[in-house]
């Protein structure tokens, strides 16, 4: 499943401006979901201000583990 649902090519385009991502928590761990939420927000200072803190994110969530089972990736 998409993160932006529509019907049509154009209806995406207006929900990715104006609509709601589908819950990404439903197929990924929700910690991956915080970061993938973050790099798609739609106001820029909510957003990662550089690739490199985006990267960051990414490296460290993949380290993280819960018991035997890591939780981005």
């Amino acid at each position: 499943r998409l993160p932006i649902q529509g019907q049509s090519h154009a209806e995406m385009v207006k929900n990715t401006i104006q609509g709601e991502i589908v819950p990404l928590e439903s197929w990924m761990s929700q910690p991956l979901a915080e970061v993938i939420l973050k790099a798609l927000a739609r106001s820029p200072e909510n957003r990662y201000q550089s690739m490199s803190d985006f990267i960051h994110d990414l490296h460290i969530l993949s380290l993280t583990r819960v018991g035997n089972e890591t939780l981005g990736f």
